[in-house]
């Protein structure tokens, strides 16, 4: 049976080491898989505590906004005061950029 290079490819020097001398690849890789996942987490909580605040600013800017720019939207949109609302709010909660950038 003749052995080529490829099929040679350990490398025998670690092969002598025990096994806790060479490390725990499976231990590491859940501790990367834990770090990562921790990461991607906080993420999430930072974009969804982003999204919170921007929810509560869209609310006021509706809350404050005058009388005149209502009629505006309702004769435009042909809606009545209580759907401009409704409808506003439901963009302030899924979308409160848009709220944002102006109404």
């Amino acid at each position: 049976m003749v052995f080529k290079e490829q099929d040679m490819a350990l490398d025998h020097g670690i092969l002598n080491l025990p096994l806790k001398a060479r490390g725990n690849f499976h231990a590491e890789l859940d501790r990367y898989k834990a770090e990562k996942a921790a990461e991607k987490k906080e993420a999430a909580r930072e974009v969804a505590r982003r999204h919170k605040e921007q929810q509560a600013q869209a609310k006021e800017k509706i809350a404050e906004m005058s009388d005149e720019r209502a009629q505006e939207l309702m004769k435009k949109l042909n809606l009545t005061r209580i759907q401009l609302d409704k409808e506003l709010n439901s963009i302030a909660h899924w979308k409160p950029s848009v709220i944002l950038r102006g109404i």
